[in-house]
């Protein structure tokens, strides 16, 4: 068996068939759309592209939008840590 052979038949596996009707209550579908859905560094890169063109310098657009969105995240996680909201009055 190659590594990965033993590695996926370590991970348990469900039941190989499909519940039968009523034999599980579905009682919540969650999904986390946000990456996909929502298209953020895109327009945070166009402004920061525009931002350094309205001013004659260049810069990695897209580096700036990953650096802002890393900072802002720490900040977030920092303040929520303390029972803060951003943006709270």
């Amino acid at each position: 068996m190659s590594g990965l052979e033993d590695l996926l038949s370590a991970i348990p596996i469900g039941e190989s068939r499909s519940p039968r009707r009523r034999e599980h209550r579905v009682r919540a579908l969650i999904f986390d759309t946000y990456g996909t859905v929502c298209d953020f560094y895109g327009p945070m890169t166009r402004q920061f592209e525009r931002f350094a063109r309205e001013r004659g310098e260049e810069c990695d657009a897209h580096a700036m939008s990953v650096a802002w969105r890393t900072a802002y995240a720490i900040v977030r996680l920092r303040f929520r840590g303390r029972g803060l909201v951003l943006g709270a009055a």
